[in-house]
């Protein structure tokens, strides 16, 4: 597990204007067959007029997983119009790697 990226909770706009939401990122690459980087999407979701920049991490995780673990093809761009503002790292997360069907069109 990369330790570096796992754990980290993001803050990222939703499309059309309709606020922002919230993401932790889960990196089993190095520990796991399943090759690639993990998302799971919390349930606060914020309407764009009425953002607070003062989020708790124990805050965001209690609204529960709105979906997810999902697999996402690389890291979360972070410095363009639209990138997601790292909120802060959440040191308990999920350690365990999940189950992935291992199908490599054989």
């Amino acid at each position: 597990m990369k330790l570096e990226y796992s754990g980290n909770v993001y803050k990222f706009p939703l499309d059309f204007s309709m606020g922002y939401a919230y993401a932790e990122i889960l990196d089993f690459s190095d520990i796991s067959n399943f090759d690639g980087i993990l998302i799971q999407v919390f349930k606060l979701i914020e309407v764009a007029d009425v953002v607070s920049n003062n989020q708790n991490i124990e805050d965001i995780k209690s609204t529960g997983i709105m979906f997810g673990p999902a697999p996402i093809n690389k890291y979360p761009k972070k410095m363009s119009k639209g990138g997601w503002e790292l909120i802060g790292k959440d040191k308990k997360f999920d350690k365990s790697p999940p189950f992935f069907k291992q199908l490599r069109g054989y």
